[in-house]
């Protein structure tokens, strides 16, 4: 349904670095992303480091948790100089998730006191029992579909100091508008729970005006309607539709 992945150079080298993402102890970060079609989200994979960590092996403190959210868009205009997260509508706890050693880390930030080098990154994935499933709000009228933010933080046990923090790999720029660090709720609470409404937070940028997205993709293990006239019923035209569909894309 949706891909970011990470970039990756010819060396398989992944460039990026990782924005530190916390669900208790501030930021979480989120990205936005295009919704075009009725299927639900049934599991979700994002790529992270652990800040500092450079073994293609997990460190020996690991989140206990992942917290995923899915938020609804607020445009940029003249009130908003940027668009950022609205309110959220969804979250799962994640505790099952899975891992694997993607690689390792080109940080663009050389010389700046964050840069990190040569950090492993990994990819982990959760997929979620059909009662967890995120089913998103009717496409617009017009087609054009329905922008969404997505949040991921880890959860790690209240007041443990973490050597290797967990972090969201970032990727160049390619989709709507910048990832931003959410660092506020208007309610003044924290964490967000389902009604949060996003209160504060910057767009993520390297350099000042450059925009970064974040690595994730979102897939579905449920196949379109066959009735692609929305006709009511099943018929030759369909089969038309779709033989045109595919024409486009596998030449």
């Amino acid at each position: 349904k949706w891909s970011h992945p990470p970039d990756v150079n010819a060396d398989g080298m992944i460039k990026g670095w990782d924005e530190r993402s916390d669900y208790h102890n501030k930021p979480i970060m989120a990205d936005d992303w295009l919704c075009k079609d009725e299927r639900p989200v049934t599991d979700f994979h994002w790529w992270g480091s652990f800040i500092g960590w450079t073994q293609p092996i997990l460190p020996p403190q690991l989140p206990i948790a992942f917290h995923l959210g899915i938020w609804t868009d607020v445009p940029a205009g003249t009130a908003n100089p940027f668009s950022h997260p609205g309110t959220l509508v969804w979250e799962n706890f994640c505790n099952t998730w899975t891992w694997n050693f993607a690689g390792y880390d080109l940080d663009p930030r050389v010389g700046d006191p964050n840069w990190q080098e040569d950090e492993a990154c990994f990819q982990f994935a959760q997929f979620l029992s059909q009662d967890e499933w995120f089913y998103q709000e009717p496409n617009d009228t017009d087609g054009s579909g329905t922008v969404y933010w997505l949040s991921i933080a880890a959860i790690y046990p209240p007041g443990e100091v973490v050597q290797y923090p967990w972090g969201w790999k970032t990727r160049p720029h390619n989709f709507n508008d910048d990832a931003v660090r959410t660092t506020g709720l208007q309610s003044g609470l924290w964490p967000p729970v389902i009604g949060s409404v996003w209160g504060a937070g910057q767009p993520v940028e390297y350099p000042a005006g450059t925009s970064w997205d974040l690595t994730f993709e979102l897939t579905t293990n449920q196949g379109l309607s066959a009735d692609l006239d929305a006709s009511g019923d099943v018929s030759f035209i369909d089969l038309a539709i779709f033989a045109l569909q595919w024409l486009k894309v596998v030449p």
